[in-house]
């Protein structure tokens, strides 16, 4: 919820993209992010990299599950 605890549902920025924690462990965070050709691709980062180059945005809107939800 914070740089200083990353936690799922959290959006984060680098290099102008944003990115959605999915996962996050004492080691690893879990992230998706939508590539150059629309499509959400999932990428792992070393925890202790990831919180010194990543930007805290905020609390996404949405989880990953709702974007893949689909009505009847």
């Amino acid at each position: 919820m914070s740089k200083e605890k990353i936690e799922v549902g959290d959006v984060w920025e680098y290099q102008g993209k944003l990115y959605h924690i999915s996962s996050v462990t004492d080691k690893i965070v879990e992230v998706w992010c939508k590539s150059s050709d629309d499509i959400m691709r999932k990428h792992n980062w070393v925890y202790r990299d990831f919180v010194t180059v990543f930007k805290y945005l905020g609390k996404s809107k949405v989880s990953i599950k709702e974007l893949f939800d689909v009505r009847d």
